[in-house]
């Protein structure tokens, strides 16, 4: 899965910047794509598929989405599932 923007809250004292790590799609599944994104906490990172190299990202938001969603205690969707579920490159 790739990172997508999912939103940005502007306040008069700072820009909050949210990322989400979708499910692959139809076509990502036939071609066997594999998750090069991991998230821990706020870092995110990108491992290249090339040659391993990875680089670490820090957002206000992180949302694992690749292997579903769960609903919080107020009725929200939230991150589900795990990240050891997606195949890394």
């Amino acid at each position: 899965g790739r990172a997508a923007w999912i939103g940005l809250a502007m306040s008069a004292e700072s820009i909050k910047v949210a990322v989400r790590v979708r499910p692959f799609n139809g076509r990502e599944k036939e071609q066997n794509s594999k998750c090069i994104i991991r998230m821990q906490g706020p870092k995110t990172t990108i491992i290249s598929p090339e040659d391993g190299v990875e680089k670490d990202f820090a957002f206000d938001y992180s949302y694992w989405s690749h292997d579903g969603f769960q609903t919080d205690e107020n009725g929200y969707n939230s991150a589900g599932g795990s990240p050891s579920k997606c195949e890394r490159a």
